[in-house]
């Protein structure tokens, strides 16, 4: 357990106050562990600490986080809503336990409070202790020594913690001690008060670093409304707001004896008899890009003209920070002419009149798209500072002023020029492009926003009246993109400009707008003639339903017929063919089932006919060429019994010999009928066959 015994004393003018501290711990070595405690406003559960439903009193969390192996990292996570601490004097929660890490964190979605009730301070960090406290409230923390809030002896990192109502004699929100180191990161403290001397949100006897935090409204009676930085101590605040805080007498928002760096930063509105921005009893202080505003009483730096070494890129209100003769690069006094006013009539107009929540944890003075009063000198903090530049202190591993997020954590393009002080507002470029434009046919104007905002809007002009005036007048844009369709009625020459309005709420990117683009709105093409339909192709010609009947007959019969169907008109010849194979035997009787189709190269023809005109009803006449007598037919083997007759689409039925006009009668023997047909455009259907028997007459 440490303990700490305090001393204090005064020079030029400023509290000199030291730590003498002497601490003895002991632990056995013991595997590194992490614990997770719960800690709520009352108790729930078994109150053991062992889960959000056992949460125990924050105190209890923290004797439990002292008696932990010092191997041990510590979470006590807070659950939301306002923890009144016991009244032990001077602090309620003293850590002391050597450990790597002890950190005091809200829950998810929390806004834990830790309430001092104007008599006691919250937390004490011991020496060789490391504690991080983060998205925590400290109100009205009290103690008539140093820190009311927190005294910070070991090294302690606040994040994303709000500080308001403390007091302490000296340091009312913090006091970080000789030895100690402090890094605060995107917190507010706001009406903190020193009672004794200075340093109204923070006291600093040892290392510090702040980034991306607001102080507002913090008072001291003597030095150093805000912070004050003691001898021997060495201080950074980078990306922060410094807004109406006060002294009675020197630095309404810093005072310095040790070694102080501000960059990236602004401080407004200050009230001091000296330094309303800063007061330094050495030449240890370096600004860089930062803008020095208007402050509400006395000169901004004391001594004037000499309090500050000039990094570059500032921007100094009243001219008693920066030389007005020899300022750094970049740098300006605001009583400097700039065109046809000063730095600090331009740079008051481009400045808000007061912080407020520009998106970010913490408020900031946002750098206006439109000047107030209206001037139309450009903007002498905005998009000035060169990607080459480099700030004083490293932040993060990043020196580049351009590299470095704002204090809302807004990061500059990459490659692209940045703004002056804590709030980045970035240029844009605007170009318009357009889709081919025709009479009466739909033609798109498109923007494009480097580099790609989401948010804002962007305004078509194409001239008074236009469609693109008077209904694109404000397209949202999305990764940087922005697009308006109209219709032209008529030819001719249309010319129109893109304007970017800026990211609107966030007001992280600036307004642009493009150069004038003209686009020539074209005659709607000729329309060439429609080519003729191509006629289908033709039908594939079928033949189908080829059968012929009786399919055994008597030598005697004629009557032999012939159905087949037609899917359109064509000529059809029949081809009648006996089979001639030796050894076949004719029957008396009609076989069954009835052979067909085997051996047909075994068949030959028996007679031959011609085609004659075609008859009626879709029948011809087939006019023999000459008479086949009875004993050719019985002995022929190579002449053809054939015809042709003209048929129309449909089924047809028909008397095969009569057609054929055969004049004789068939020998008995297996026959066949061999059918095709070809249309009037030379198309031939696959050739069809049908078979019948003469029977062999029974004997007498």
């Amino acid at each position: 357990m440490s303990t700490s015994s305090w001393c204090a004393g005064r020079a030029l003018g400023l509290a000199v106050l030291a730590t003498c501290a002497i601490a003895s711990v002991s632990v056995p070595a013991a595997e590194a562990a992490t614990h997770d405690l719960f800690a709520a406003p009352a108790a729930a559960g078994s109150g053991d600490c062992s889960s959000a439903a056992n949460a125990c009193a924050i105190t209890d969390a923290a004797t439990s986080a002292n008696a932990l192996p010092s191997a041990d990292s510590v979470r006590i996570e807070l659950a939301d809503g306002m923890y009144s601490l016991p009244t032990q004097t001077p602090t309620a929660m003293a850590i002391t336990a050597p450990a790597p890490q002890i950190t005091f964190a809200a829950a998810t979605g929390a806004s834990p409070v830790l309430d001092g009730t104007d008599t006691i301070r919250p937390l004490q960090v011991g020496a060789g202790t490391t504690v991080t406290v983060d998205g925590i409230d400290f109100e009205n923390g009290s103690t008539t020594g140093l820190g009311g809030a927190i005294l910070n002896d070991g090294t302690l990192t606040v994040e994303g913690a709000t500080f308001s109502g403390n007091h302490a004699a000296n340091g009312g929100a913090i006091s970080s001690s000789v030895g100690s180191s402090l890094h605060v990161a995107d917190s507010t403290f706001s009406t903190n008060v020193a009672t004794s001397v200075g340093g109204g949100a923070i006291i600093l006897f040892g290392t510090m670093t702040v980034v991306r935090s607001a102080f507002l409204g913090n008072t001291a009676p003597i030095n150093g409304g805000a912070i004050n930085v003691q001898p021997n101590s060495d201080a950074t605040v980078s990306q922060s707001t410094f807004s109406a805080n006060t002294s009675g007498s020197l630095g309404g928002a810093l005072s310095n004896l040790g070694t102080l760096v501000v960059q990236g930063s602004t401080l407004v509105g200050g009230t001091a008899s000296g330094g309303a921005a800063i007061a330094t009893g050495n030449a240890n202080v370096t600004f860089a890009a930062t803008i020095i505003g208007a402050q509400a009483s006395g000169e901004a730096c004391n001594p004037a003209s000499t309090a500050v070494v000039d990094a570059g890129y500032n921007l100094d209100t009243d001219g008693t920070c920066i030389s007005d003769t020899t300022p750094a690069t970049g740098s300006h006094a605001g009583t400097s002419a700039y065109g046809s006013s000063t730095y600090a009539d331009v740079l008051d107009a481009y400045l808000a009149d007061a912080p407020a929540d520009n998106g970010g944890p913490t408020e900031t003075f946002a750098l206006l798209n439109t000047p107030d009063p209206a001037t139309d000198l450009a903007n002498p903090a905005f998009d000035v500072i060169p990607a080459s530049f480099q700030m004083p202190a490293e932040i993060g591993g990043q020196s580049a002023a351009c590299g470095m997020a704002d204090q809302r954590g807004v990061v500059p393009v990459p490659g692209a020029s940045c703004a002056i002080g804590a709030y980045l507002l970035q240029a844009t470029s605007t170009t318009l492009t357009a889709s081919t434009a025709i009479v009466g046919q739909p033609m798109t104007w498109t923007a494009r926003v480097e580099a790609e905002p989401d948010g804002g809007t962007v305004a078509f002009d194409d001239g008074a009246g236009n469609p693109a005036t008077s209904q694109c007048a404000a397209q949202p844009v999305e990764n940087g993109i922005a697009s308006c369709t109209v219709t032209y009625p008529s030819t001719g020459t249309q010319t129109a400009t893109a304007s970017y309005s800026g990211d609107g709420l966030l007001n992280s990117f600036a307004p642009s707008k493009s150069a004038p683009l003209a686009v020539t709105v074209d005659p709607p093409p000729p329309v060439p003639p429609t080519p003729p339909t191509p006629p289908a192709p033709p039908e594939a010609l079928t033949l189908s339903g080829v059968s012929i009947a009786p399919r055994c007959m008597s030598a005697s019969s004629s009557t032999l017929r012939l159905s087949y169907t037609l899917n359109r008109a064509a000529r059809v010849t029949f081809s009648v063919q006996k089979r001639t194979s030796a050894g076949l035997v004719t029957p008396k009787r009609c076989p069954s089932p009835l052979p067909s189709g085997k051996n047909d190269a075994a068949y030959t023809a028996v007679g031959t006919g011609t085609q004659a005109a075609p008859g009626g009803a879709g029948y011809a006449t087939v006019q023999q060429s000459g008479a086949v007598t009875r004993g050719l037919a019985r002995a022929a083997r190579r002449v053809t019994l054939k015809g042709t007759v003209a048929s129309a689409r449909g089924k047809h039925r028909i008397s095969l010999l009569k057609t054929l006009r055969a004049t004789t009668t068939l020998a008995p023997g297996r026959y066949r009928v061999v059918v095709d047909a070809v249309d009037a455009a030379g198309v031939k259907s696959q050739t069809a066959t049908a078979w019948f028997w003469v029977l062999r007459p029974a004997r007498r």
